[in-house]
């Protein structure tokens, strides 16, 4: 363990200040455009926009669970055939090892991750200014150069700090930007110039639906403006799908903490927002594990 921490140092000594090592990810790292994101958080709406997130919030993580069990409870009843959905290898987001990810669609890949994961952390950044929580520092960790997380380091203590409803605005803003993105993106693809999404998803996700889907335009016919809109359409819907789930170190495991909190069942001291938290991301897990795996026990 010495000697890998040995290496590690080693390595960050010689990368500039704005980028860190760890274990085979590279941080890369600002404390700037600080004053660019509180002047956002100065908004007239900012605070009404919040309090609508959290409402937003609520909402898509009780469809995202109950969309889990309507999944699962359906494979129990009719158990379907398995197709590409269910390897492993395809919940991994680099491109060429997930069949559904091709290297030629790299570029848009890593645009469209950029971008989400960017919204979703520098609306997390305009509530904390609006909450009066202090931004330490603002970053990317990429694999290589795929990126994989964005994040945002509040001060020390400033946000278990602040009452519930302020966390709960704070951890809501991320999924509510990628919702809204999303939707932005879905209103452009009404424009006649933008192409068809629904050409593209079926060009890059037929095999989900097994042998029998015919896709009649090729990858290589889809636009450079409908891969990128199409790409990061599809990443905001899928980071804001995650982060709703109930499941610990996700922003709905930390919002399900704070539910025994608001509703006055438990204090911050008691063990009950953490028990409860444990059992939302057990189920959570085991809902997607079985909406993965139960075709493949069928088969």
């Amino acid at each position: 363990m010495k000697q890998l921490l040995a290496v590690k140092e080693s390595i960050n000594d010689s990368l500039p200040e704005c980028v860190r090592f760890g274990y085979g990810t590279f941080y890369i790292h600002t404390d700037r455009g600080q004053s660019f994101i509180k002047s956002l958080s100065e908004g007239k709406h900012v605070t009404k926009s919040l309090d609508f997130g959290v409402g937003l919030f609520i909402l898509s993580m009780i469809g995202a669970v109950a969309s889990l069990l309507f999944l699962v409870v359906s494979s129990l009843i009719s158990p379907p055939e398995p197709t590409a959905a269910q390897d492993p290898v395809n919940l991994v987001v680099i491109p060429g090892v997930n069949e559904f990810l091709p290297v030629s669609a790299t570029l848009y890949i890593i645009i469209a991750l950029f971008v989400a994961a960017g919204v979703h952390e520098l609306a997390h950044a305009v509530a904390m200014f609006a909450e009066d929580v202090e931004v330490k520092e603002l970053g990317v960790a990429t694999l290589l150069i795929i990126p994989i997380a964005a994040y945002v380091m509040p001060a020390d203590d400033d946000f278990e700090e602040l009452p519930a409803r302020s966390q709960a605005r704070i951890l809501s803003a991320g999924v509510t930007a990628n919702i809204v993105v999303a939707v932005l993106i879905s209103i452009l693809f009404l424009l006649p110039f933008t192409g068809s999404p629904i050409t593209a998803f079926f060009a890059y996700f037929s095999s989900v639906f097994g042998t029998g889907v015919d896709v009649a335009v090729p990858i290589s016919s889809i636009s450079v403006l409908t891969n990128v809109l199409f790409w990061t359409w599809f990443f905001n819907i899928n980071l804001a799908f995650v982060n709703v789930l109930p499941v610990h170190t996700l922003d709905g495991g930390r919002m399900m903490k704070l539910a025994p909190i608001v509703t006055g069942y438990s204090t911050r001291q008691s063990r009950i927002p953490t028990t409860v938290v444990a059992v939302t991301s057990v189920t959570s897990i085991g809902l997607f594990a079985a909406m993965l795996f139960i075709p493949l026990y069928f088969a």
